[in-house]
């Protein structure tokens, strides 16, 4: 509600108001915004106040969704910029983890390996291949791959999960 001070203050020091923003309670005890101006006039030899009341409550309320809206796009766009890098760090992360691939195929061929070794060389292709799979899953958040729909061993998934966080999280927790 308008403080009747600043009002009467205003008008004694520069005899006029010039859009002053308040919020006025109406009869149904609504609170709405208010621009409001105000000017001494002479009028049939009396002194008057002349007063103009603009309800900017539907103003205010567009200004606040228009913010709102513009949040929401910039956090859109911030997501965007996330997908493109996403993108951009996957492809060549790819092309490290095919490198990695093809090495370790080539060491799979070699008469000399120990069963240990061969052991090892198949770790790190399924290593190679969880990589590229979250590879593949980053991909599809930056849109630059379709998502293909497939068959999921939801058994298997937990497993892995279970074994991920257990090799990240302390075993007290």
């Amino acid at each position: 509600p308008m403080d009747q001070k600043r009002f009467i203050d205003a008008m004694k020091e520069r005899g006029r108001i010039d859009r002053i923003d308040t919020q006025f309670r109406r009869n149904d005890e609504t609170i709405i915004d208010c621009v409001v101006s105000a000017s001494f006039i002479t009028y049939g030899g009396l002194e008057c106040l002349v007063s103009v009341v603009r309800d900017v409550t539907p103003l205010r309320k567009a200004d606040a969704e228009k913010a709102k809206l513009q949040a929401q796009l910039q956090q859109a766009q911030k997501m965007e910029a996330v997908g493109i890098l996403a993108g951009g760090v996957a492809h060549d992360f790819n092309n490290i983890l095919q490198t990695v691939l093809g090495y370790t195929q080539i060491l799979q061929e070699s008469v000399h390996l120990t069963d240990q070794g061969r052991g090892s060389l198949e770790q790190i292709e399924k290593a190679v291949d969880k990589a590229s799979e979250l590879i593949r899953q980053l991909l599809t958040f930056s849109r630059k791959v379709e998502s293909k729909l497939r068959p999921l061993d939801l058994n298997e998934q937990v497993k892995e999960a279970a074994e991920f966080m257990g090799r990240i999280f302390p075993r007290m927790i």
